[in-house]
């Protein structure tokens, strides 16, 4: 008996009955835990009161940080936690001085889902933390990439993932995910793209983080998205991105990167 389902955007997740509830999967529950310098760029972001992880982002300058407007939608005083594994003891946490959301951000329709924190004071850099490069080519379907972050390992999680975690997903055929995502009438904004893997994906406390890859013929490993919602993988269900090379001009005219 073949059954398709997802939990998506906080709003939706069916269970399935197959004689038993099946439990949604998501990345973190199968995705290996990272090691510290694993991913150097990837942030924490925590709310002042009470600094606890809310959402995920990318260095990409020793001054900002990269991440959606999913992230911060209930963030009031956002703090940047670099060279963390583990969520209870963040590494050195900066103070943010200034948030640049995308001026035509559409919670609704998932569009432009993407804004810049400023911290007060540059960030240190070391072997854990460290900037990644903004990618100057499209995506393109079929190519792998890696993400992480601390979300829930499954969408009745009470508790983000304590350590980091990491796994390996595939673009999609972007015709394909838009006729996924139709099916089940969530919208897909022309910004963004998707990526699957069979038993991995992303889930609330994920958003903002990145989903990089590895420059063809190179090693140099480039920042092409970044988690957009709350996605809880299930059956194949793909993961949606804000698409890094769409916003490029839009990010270096700000950031001057």
């Amino acid at each position: 008996m073949s059954v398709q389902t997802m939990c998506l955007a906080l709003t939706f997740c069916a269970t399935i009955f197959l004689g038993a509830v099946v439990e949604c999967i998501v990345y973190v529950k199968n995705g290996r835990e990272a090691n510290l310098g694993d991913f150097p760029w990837q942030v924490s972001i925590r709310d002042l009161s009470p600094s606890v992880h809310e959402c995920g982002g990318v260095i990409i300058s020793k001054s900002w940080v990269l991440t959606t407007g999913t992230c911060l939608k209930g963030v009031v005083n956002p703090l940047i936690s670099t060279g963390t594994i583990d969520i209870l003891n963040p590494g050195i946490v900066y103070e943010v001085g200034l948030i640049r959301n995308h001026p035509d951000y559409q919670q609704y329709s998932n569009s432009n889902d993407i804004a810049l924190l400023k911290t007060r004071f540059d960030i240190n850099f070391n072997d854990f933390t460290k900037s990644i490069p903004l990618t100057d080519d499209p995506v393109s379907a079929y190519n792998k990439g890696d993400l992480a972050g601390w979300g829930l390992d499954h969408y009745e999680a009470a508790l983000y993932s304590k350590y980091l975690r990491m796994t390996e997903m595939t673009v999609m055929d972007s015709e394909v995910c838009r006729s996924l995502f139709s099916q089940k009438n969530v919208p897909l904004g022309g910004d963004q793209f998707c990526a699957g893997s069979a038993i991995t994906g992303a889930c609330r406390g994920d958003e903002g983080g990145g989903f990089v890859s590895r420059r063809q013929n190179s090693d140099e490993i480039l920042l092409v998205g970044l988690i957009s919602d709350n996605f809880c993988s299930l059956n194949n269900f793909p993961t949606a991105f804000t698409d890094v090379y769409f916003h490029r001009e839009w990010i270096r005219n700000i950031t001057g990167i």
